[in-house]
């Protein structure tokens, strides 16, 4: 089984656990919709689709069956999920030898850096990856080096 393209919705809301939503092709031939990528205290996680039975317990509608296997879907689809915040965060425009860095370990904790002193010079908490959000974000980054450059 080869794992043969990712998609990702980012859906970031501050005050919830799931950042996005992926969708897997298998094979070329077989997808899987409707995985949630969950933000914990400790890392993020996949969550495959279910729903909810009539007992109220939730059931999977389609998992892995071996670690092997999940660790596979972990790894692209966390992969893809860095790559397109990273994206986000690039569109970002700050002024010469400044720039916006992130942890994926922590990718909602946002440092400027100050690249002549490669010293970071504030730090950002961004949960939402609204297109509203990063403008803000944009117009607060570049308030704050106008500021230092006075």
């Amino acid at each position: 089984m080869k794992i043969t393209n990712v998609s990702v919705n980012l859906v970031a809301i501050e005050g919830q656990m799931v950042k996005g939503y992926a969708s897997v092709l298998i094979d070329n031939c077989f997808v899987i919709r409707d995985i949630r990528i969950i933000k914990r205290d400790n890392g993020y996680l996949v969550a495959m689709p279910s729903k909810k039975t009539s007992d109220g317990n939730y059931v999977d509608m389609a998992h892995p069956i071996n670690s092997e296997t999940r660790k596979m879907f972990e790894e692209r689809i966390l992969g893809k999920f860095f790559e397109e915040v990273s994206s986000q965060l690039k569109n970002i425009k700050v002024q010469e030898n400044y720039e916006l860095r992130f942890n994926t370990e922590d990718i909602h904790n946002i440092a400027l850096v100050d690249l002549s002193q490669n010293k970071v010079i504030s730090t950002y908490l961004l949960e939402d990856y609204r297109t509203e959000t990063l403008q803000e974000l944009e117009e607060e980054v570049n308030e704050k080096i106008g500021g230092l450059n006075e």
